[in-house]
């Protein structure tokens, strides 16, 4: 009799136990059911954006100017009156107090420039963006990069104080920007002057980059790639404006500085190739390459 009781006993907590069970999960929702509820809900219903006062602000990009493909060719030429000469007396008309090692530094873009195929005198441009105007300063703040670096695009600065690569002398330095820009292009660079040429070719970071675009590859595509600014391209197309606007009709100041940065040697192969796509020695670039 006491064993009939005591497993009747037993029973019934078994039966209280699963029942409570049960109501709890009806009570919280854990069952198959409740759980499929739930995901159609959420599909549903798709998650309620922040008010527009609580979003941080989008940044604005700036409409993109058309600027010329990188490498320098028949159908993209360096404009003939594009001489060291003339972006010199531009250079010193941008900045008064140019330091005297920089005196002829247009010579060695265009020496190297037609040496290796690249259009060196948005290449120029461009390093007068990134140096402000050979001053290495913005606002009057000195920059991150130093002019004793002779670094002349931000190699390997990339910001909060990093100085980026030294080179020994100004030549070394025009060379290294040039290479970087060539390995931006797609171009395979032998030997690179800069550590961080080396690195990102070797990493190949780039590359999707790269095939993304599945174009010949130009100054505008630099913007939010080389530097992080909106109006990168902007900045380079209105130096390039402003020059041959101003520049390209005058005399040259200087006209023995063209057979200086050839060195006697005449015309490169790729200059020679971008000299047949030009008119004549005042023909200034499309309006194309104008901002956009």
């Amino acid at each position: 009799m006491k064993s009939r009781v005591a497993s009747s006993v037993i029973l019934a907590l078994v039966f209280s136990s699963a029942a409570a069970e049960a109501a709890t999960r009806l009570k919280t929702g854990d069952n198959y059911r409740s759980r499929r509820a739930s995901v159609r809900h959420q599909a549903t219903f798709p998650p309620v954006k922040p008010a527009a006062a609580n979003r941080a602000p989008r940044a604005a990009v700036a409409p993109q100017a058309t600027l010329p493909a990188i490498v320098a060719g028949r159908s993209n030429p360096v404009p003939a009156c594009a001489t060291p000469g003339r972006i010199m007396a531009f250079a010193n008309a941008r900045n008064g107090n140019l330091d005297e090692r920089f005196s002829t530094i247009a010579v060695e873009y265009m020496r190297h420039g037609e040496e290796l195929g690249v259009r060196w005198d948005y290449a120029f441009f461009q390093m007068l963006v990134e140096t402000g105007n050979l001053s290495f300063k913005r606002g009057g703040t000195p920059g991150d990069v130093k002019p004793s670096q002779n670094n002349f695009a931000g190699i390997g600065a990339t910001g909060g104080g990093v100085r980026g690569e030294s080179f020994p002398d100004v030549t070394t330095g025009v060379k290294a920007h040039l290479q970087h820009l060539l390995m931006y292009a797609g171009r395979r660079i032998e030997s690179p002057v800069a550590e961080r040429t080396r690195q990102v070719q070797e990493w190949g970071v780039l590359t999707s980059w790269q095939a993304g675009l599945n174009k010949p590859i130009t100054f505008s595509d630099l913007t939010l790639k080389w530097a992080m600014d909106p109006n990168y391209s902007g900045s380079i197309a209105s130096v390039a404006k402003r020059f041959y606007d101003g520049l390209c009709d005058r005399p040259d100041p200087q006209p023995e500085l063209v057979q200086q940065a050839r060195g006697g040697r005449g015309l490169s192969v790729a200059a020679a190739e971008a000299a047949d796509g030009r008119a004549s020695d005042t023909a200034p670039p499309n309006k194309e390459m104008e901002p956009g």
